[in-house]
């Protein structure tokens, strides 16, 4: 079966994330220029997914908290002005019904293991216009990783990632 390259839609998808602040509080966030590819067959069979994702479109409406999170003890979005993703072994069934994506998150230098569970698929096969959306979750859990945001933060070691991501065809 041949590979569709399907498009992430910038103006619809959205990743927000949560952390924790100051060990009693949790800090939201959303991260909005978000692009890349998927590269699968029309049934969406064990798909390769590639995500940029601009660590400077972070915001919190905290401008002091973005300017921490955008910094270099943290994203350093002015050296790495993208948060890569990139899908290792695709989309999986696991037990029941549910799929599973796990990648890679690169942060900075930092390879970060990620899986992120599929709640919600909608894929529209339509003659004039394919779309898709996902709604994905997930934790990204810092201490398993290599990615060093110092250990004197005021952040917690654990990212919840929501994430909403709209798909169309590239013809």
């Amino acid at each position: 079966m041949s590979k569709v390259i399907w498009e992430i839609s910038p103006e619809l998808s959205s990743i927000y994330i949560k952390l924790k602040w100051l060990r009693i509080s949790q800090l939201a966030a959303k991260l909005t220029h978000i692009t890349g590819e998927v590269l699968t067959d029309r049934f969406f069979t064990n798909p390769e997914v590639y995500l940029f994702i601009e660590a400077g479109s972070l915001n919190t409406q905290y401008p002091e908290q973005n300017d921490r999170l955008k910094g270099p003890k943290m994203l350093d979005a002015e050296k790495y002005p993208y948060l890569e993703f990139s899908s290792i072994v695709g989309c999986q069934l696991r037990s029941g019904s549910i799929w599973e994506l796990t990648g890679l998150l690169t942060i900075k230098e930092s390879k970060c293991p990620l899986t992120m569970i599929i709640n919600k698929s909608d894929i529209n096969l339509d003659r004039k216009k394919n779309t898709a959306r996902f709604r994905l979750f997930g934790e990204l859990n810092l201490e398993n990783s290599n990615f060093n945001c110092t250990a004197e933060s005021d952040y917690g070691r654990v990212v919840i990632i929501e994430a909403e991501i709209f798909l169309k065809v590239n013809e």
